[in-house]
C-alpha cells in the first residue's frame, strides 16, 4: 500500500520553508578599495604607470547612514569582479589620452552613496578635468 505519510509530508514542507538562502551583505567601499588596488596594480603592469583612484563616499539622501558602511545584497566575487573591470577601462582611458606627466591631475573618482534602502556607485573623472582636456 503507498499511503502517504501526512506527518512525513509536513515534516517536508517545513524543511524547505526554512532552507532559505540569504544573500551576503557586502561592504561596497572595502570591495571598491581592493578592486581599485587590483585595477592599479594592472594598469601599471601593463602599461607601465596607473593614475590614483580616489574613493568619494557619501550618505544617501535620507542621510541616515554612513556611506562607509553601506551594504549591498550582492555576491562580493561578482561585484569586485565588475568593478575591477570599469576601473580598469577609466584607468586604460586616462593613460591614453592623458599626458603621462599629467596623470597626478586625472584621478579616477568612484562615487559611493546609499542608505539602509539604496546604493550606488559611479566610476568616472571629474568633470573640470573632462573641461582641460
Amino acid at each position: 500500500m503507498n499511503k502517504a505519510d501526512p506527518q512525513n509530508s509536513a515534516t517536508k514542507k517545513q524543511h524547505s520553508r526554512t532552507n532559505a538562502t540569504k544573500m551576503p551583505q557586502v561592504n561596497i567601499v572595502e570591495t571598491v578599495q581592493a578592486a581599485a588596488l587590483d585595477a592599479q596594480r594592472l594598469c601599471e603592469t601593463h602599461m607601465g604607470v596607473s593614475p590614483d583612484v580616489v574613493i568619494d563616499s557619501r550618505p544617501g539622501e535620507s542621510g541616515c547612514a554612513e556611506a562607509m558602511n553601506v551594504t549591498l545584497p550582492f555576491i562580493e566575487e561578482f561585484l569586485a569582479y565588475i568593478l575591477c573591470e570599469l576601473l580598469k577601462n577609466s584607468l586604460r582611458a586616462t593613460v591614453d589620452f592623458q599626458p603621462r606627466e599629467r596623470l597626478g591631475d586625472f584621478p579616477v573618482i568612484v562615487t559611493v552613496t546609499g542608505d539602509e534602502h539604496t546604493a550606488s556607485i559611479r566610476v568616472g573623472r571629474p568633470r573640470k578635468s573632462l573641461q582641460d582636456c
